[in-house]
């Protein structure tokens, strides 16, 4: 029977991860809704099947963006060469910033920083929200907010080349705030994107290159999950079971979700996140 909830809630956790709702909020209320223990090993586990969904569904954007990492750093020991050799006179340096993909790692890159801060500072808030569904009912209704807020936005349709620093660094703040359970990352970022400016296609791409960047910090050796999780104790069967329903949750609808995403049905996933929210605060309830 534990093995048939496990792949029930992580089918639901994957599913959950590319749409505007928060996954491990899904998986905090799942949990508890079907009694599953989750420990270090199995939130791992349902991690790393996100992780692989994301990888395999970007990775064509994934080689690019190294290759421009590459060519940046090339071009600037070039520039340095140059600039050593020509002794701080005028030359011919090569432009850094050329091209869709460099500007766009150089923005992903910007937002990086204080999703790793704010991720670092509300740890320990995020591991306290993991065993308390009225925090995270509550999280899920201010994504609700978020969402609705975003849906009446007008959206000029910015590029990479359009992006500025500092709409980065907003993007990288709504990230990096959404490691509480029950704030969607996807939902977040994609949001602050909308209100921003920035295009839908390319906010839905990249907030789920910084969720995919996010979920390998997390899974760092000494990062896994939040602290409150007890040591792994869960068997190795029963961990697969939760890496695959993750996996198959999200690869199946990850496409559909981007879809639904980009054509603005932020109303209607406000109204998902104001069920789920009602629904851990009843469970909250109950639980007294």
């Amino acid at each position: 029977m534990i093995l048939l909830k496990t792949l029930l809630l992580g089918f639901l956790t994957g599913l959950a991860a590319f749409f505007p709702v928060s996954s491990v909020g899904t998986l905090i209320i799942g949990a508890h809704m079907f009694s599953v223990p989750v420990d270090q090993r199995l939130f791992a586990a349902m991690m790393l099947g996100i992780f692989l969904v994301l990888v395999l569904s970007y990775y064509s954007d994934i080689i690019r963006l190294f290759y421009s990492l590459v060519s940046i750093f090339r071009d600037l020991i070039y520039n340095l060469k140059l600039y050593v050799k020509a002794r701080g006179s005028e030359a011919d340096y090569r432009r850094i910033l050329t091209g869709n993909y460099r500007n766009f790692l150089v923005m992903l890159l910007t937002a990086l920083i204080p999703t790793v801060i704010l991720g670092l500072l509300l740890s320990n808030a995020a591991s306290a929200v993991f065993q308390n569904d009225l925090i995270t009912g509550m999280m899920f209704f201010i994504t609700a907010v978020i969402l609705l807020v975003s849906s009446f936005m007008d959206v000029p349709e910015k590029g990479p080349r359009q992006m500025k620093y500092p709409e980065a660094l907003i993007m990288g703040c709504f990230s990096g705030f959404a490691m509480i359970p029950g704030l969607s990352k996807i939902g977040a970022v994609s949001s602050a994107g909308f209100l921003c400016g920035v295009s839908r296609k390319l906010t839905v791409k990249f907030s789920c290159l910084l969720s995919m960047i996010s979920i390998f910090l997390i899974l760092l050796p000494g990062r896994i999950g939040p602290s409150v999780l007890q040591e792994a104790d869960s068997g190795i069967g029963i961990c697969i079971a939760g890496f695959l329903a993750a996996f198959c949750g999200g690869y199946l609808f990850i496409r559909r979700a981007q879809k639904l995403i980009s054509k603005d049905n932020n109303k209607i996933f406000a109204g998902c996140n104001v069920m789920l929210g009602m629904l851990a605060l009843l469970m909250q309830m109950l639980a007294r």
